[in-house]
């Protein structure tokens, strides 16, 4: 995943029956997955959900992606992938 990935409604957007169901139980009608890279890898998943439909907005996906990019810069991170 290099890329950001948002649904502003879980119960209209194409995604798999079991995410829709899993998600649901969480109570989740929107979401925003953005990556965590390290260099040459994925480390992890910065996600944030919405219980209501929302479209997200370019300032949500930007506060992500620098969040992320925070993560992935830490030193503990950074120690942990030498």
């Amino acid at each position: 995943m290099q890329k950001e990935d948002s649904r502003a409604d879980i119960e209209v957007e194409p995604i798999e029956d079991c995410h829709r169901e899993f998600l649901r139980g969480l109570r989740v009608r929107a979401n925003l997955v953005v990556p965590v890279l390290i260099p040459g890898d994925l480390w992890g998943l910065l996600i944030a959900h919405d219980q209501a439909p929302r479209s997200w907005q370019a300032d949500d996906i930007a506060t992500l992606q620098a969040s992320a990019r925070t993560i992935a810069n830490t030193a503990a991170i950074r120690q942990m992938h030498r």
